[in-house]
Parts: C-alpha cells; structure tokens; sequence
C-alpha cells in the first residue's frame, strides 16, 4: 500500500507500463491509497518458449565461435517458421498506450500488442494490432494521441521493408474515420538510425536521425545493437500533418553529431 498525501484528485487515474513481458499497474484512488501488480504478458515470443522451454529467438552476442556460425544460417528460418510475421517478433516491453479504448504494449519493432485489462488487475492478450491491415510497419514505442488521431513512426532493420519504404516510416491513423491521412518513409538514408520517440504540434510532426545506428556487431559481441557514429550529424525531420509525400518532409541538419531519446 502507497499513501499518497500530496494527491487531492478526486477522480481515479491509472498509468501503466512495462518491462520484460511483465506487466506493472499502478491505480491511484480517491483516497489516496495505490496498489500494484506484476504479471507476465504472454506475447507470442513468450508462449512460444514457454512451450519449448528455452530461449528459442537470438539474443545479443548469441552468433561466436563455429557453433555461432552455423546458427546465423538457420536461425532467421527457424524464427519465420514460427512467427511467420517479423513485426510480431520482439516481446511488446517498452511502453504502454491507451488509444480508441484500447491498451497497447508496444516495442518499436513491433506492431502494437493489445491487452485488455479487468478491475482485479489481471491481464488477458488480445492480439496484433494493424487498424484492419492498414499498419504494414512497426510502430515506436512513443506514438502520440492528439484526440482522435493517433500520431507513430518507428525505424526498422528487417531488409524487405527498408528496400520498400526506407528505414524509417511515419502515420497519422484518424480513429473517427478508420483511415490513414498519410504513411510513408520520410528518408532514404543508407543506415538505420535509432528513431526512439517524436514530437508533434498542431501543425507538424516532428522525427529525427540523429548518429546513433543499428550495428549488427550486437549478435557477435554481445554490446549494444545501436553505437554512436561521430562522423553523423543529429538531423530534425519536419513534417506537415497534410503531407502527402516524401517531398513535403523539410531536414535541418543540426551540424553536430548528437542523439535524442525521450525530448
């Protein structure tokens, strides 16, 4: 039990978030009492290697020595056989979403993962979300609502969908309407930077590609999957929310190698 006396609110709040297919829920009452619960979310991933009983999927630093050699060729096969879509891949364990009535868990490599939740606090999963097969991309971990409009981008490493639309993505998803006011890859750069979160105003989306990159070194090495690269500057993508295109999207260049993760 938390007391909480600095807390007058009268209306009930809950926030939620996530960590390694765990769930964590935090209710603050009316009077000023909190409880807390931590449960498993059992994405895809995870039933699947409760089924085999073993970490099924690569892991940092999992590809060394001959024997790692020899898994790099039959993994990315082993890993389709069983999830046969990619952008459902990754557990669902960075950050929460409440949007159209729905919670989502969501991993920036991922489509959104919706669960419901009941008033004892228990969890159920729902299911991948795809607004009715209109997302084909991952969505961030930092999507915003702006009312009813659902604002995301995300980056990706999977080949097949950088040569289709580039390494990053950017939506607006209206929930009134059930469509789209644009999608599309904002750049063509020949990296994959690590895009964590945006901003938005009442007139502009606002994305970045800043020196930190995806480095596949991370399956070999066991260090991280994103290195900084000095000789890169950090950049602002600056996107009208009626762009239609590429073209609309306006890039400063910052003239300094630099990073952001949650401005």
């Amino acid at each position: 039990m938390i007391e909480d006396d600095e807390n007058d609110t009268d209306d009930a709040t809950t926030s939620t978030f996530t960590t390694i297919d765990q769930h964590h829920r935090r209710d603050d009452r009316p009077k000023k009492r909190a409880w807390y619960t931590n449960q498993i979310i059992p994405s895809a991933r995870y039933q699947i290697e409760q089924e085999l009983n073993e970490e099924y999927f690569p892991t940092l630093g999992e590809y060394t020595c001959i024997w790692g050699l020899i898994k790099i060729l039959f993994h990315p096969t082993m890993v389709q056989n069983r999830l046969p879509d990619l952008k459902t891949v990754l557990p669902p364990n960075t950050n929460v979403l409440m949007f159209g009535n729905k919670l989502y868990c969501l991993n920036e490599a991922n489509i959104p993962f919706e669960i419901a939740m009941f008033p004892n606090g228990t969890v159920r999963p729902c299911g991948y979300e795809t607004f009715d097969g209109l997302l084909d991309y991952p969505v961030s971990a930092h999507p915003r609502v702006d009312g009813h409009k659902l604002l995301f981008h995300s980056y990706t490493t999977n080949m097949e969908l950088i040569d289709r639309d580039g390494p990053m993505k950017v939506g607006v998803y209206d929930l009134d309407t059930k469509s789209l006011d644009f999608y599309f890859g904002p750049t063509k750069v020949p990296y994959v930077s690590f895009a964590h979160g945006m901003m938005y105003t009442t007139n502009y989306m606002i994305v970045w590609d800043c020196n930190v990159h995806f480095d596949p070194r991370g399956m070999f090495d066991g260090e991280s999957f994103f290195r900084p690269k000095p000789e890169y500057n950090l950049r602002f993508g600056v996107i009208p929310r009626n762009a239609t295109d590429t073209t609309d999207v306006i890039w400063i260049d910052t003239g300094h190698p630099a990073a952001i993760v949650h401005p």
